[in-house]
């Protein structure tokens, strides 16, 4: 009875947190995508003096919107993943942004929501979890050699570009501030892109969440970088990511049929 009490008690305990975090996060990210969306002067203000170009609060108004939908609806554990992962690189990289150009104080926030959201997804119900199914390995050469191909591929795009991102090789870093992107984001997005490119190469079998994360990371780069060609007008630069999107995405697609 006792043993029965106190995993009641921890099940009460852990769902009163869930809900607690979880509404916190909403709620954030809800009216920030509104203030994001809208333009508001002093959230424009924010991204002027971080360095930022102000049509990127559109395009983050937009995940928001649709990261608190997923969180919101019932079951979609494997779209929750996608939405847990967009939220927490929004906020941590609010978080460096603030501390990079040297106001550690307005890195309190952004931290703190990147926090809960991790505290979200840490004690999210069953119900709304991403039930991995069990996969069985394909025996088929065909099916091996394409995951294999796009893949690598994927993953090398993700490596090298990281890379030069990194140090500021002269194309990437022209390319980038010809978007408005400041010097600290083209390095951190560099970390961002190598660390994807390393996890999507990773056995699913211990990593499949950790996965999960690094194709939504992928694709969020991915298509940003295609929308910001297309508000800064560079219209030859918008189809390159795609072709990059359909690579992770077949890999995403056949990684689920791979223990």
């Amino acid at each position: 009875m006792q043993l029965a009490g106190k995993t009641h008690w921890s099940f009460t305990t852990r769902t009163i947190i869930y809900w607690i975090a979880t509404a916190i996060v909403l709620l954030e990210t809800t009216v920030g995508a509104y203030w994001d969306l809208a333009q508001l002067p002093f959230v424009q203000q924010v991204f002027v003096t971080l360095g930022y170009p102000s049509y990127l609060l559109y395009i983050i108004g937009a995940w928001k919107i649709a990261a608190v939908l997923v969180l919101i609806l019932p079951k979609l554990g494997r779209q929750k993943e996608w939405a847990y992962c967009g939220i927490f690189l929004v906020y941590i990289t609010a978080a460096y942004s603030h501390i990079a150009t040297h106001d550690t104080a307005s890195a309190v926030g952004p931290i703190i929501f990147a926090t809960l959201s991790l505290v979200s997804w840490a004690t999210r119900p069953e119900s709304r979890k991403w039930l991995i199914p069990d996969a069985a390995s394909s025996t088929t050469t065909v099916f091996k050699v394409i995951y294999w191909t796009v893949t690598v591929i994927t993953a090398m795009v993700m490596i090298s570009g990281g890379l030069a991102d990194v140090v500021l090789a002269t194309g990437p870093e022209n390319g980038m501030r010809q978007m408005g992107y400041p010097d600290f984001f083209t390095q951190l997005l560099g970390i961002y892109k190598t660390l994807g490119g390393l996890a999507i190469l990773l056995p699913n079998k211990r990593f499949r969440i950790i996965k999960e994360w690094a194709y939504a990371g992928i694709i969020f780069d991915l298509t940003g970088a295609s929308v910001s060609h297309a508000f800064v007008g560079n219209h030859m630069h918008i189809i390159w990511p795609w072709m990059f999107v359909v690579t992770t995405a077949v890999s995403w697609r056949l990684g689920a049929f791979r223990k």
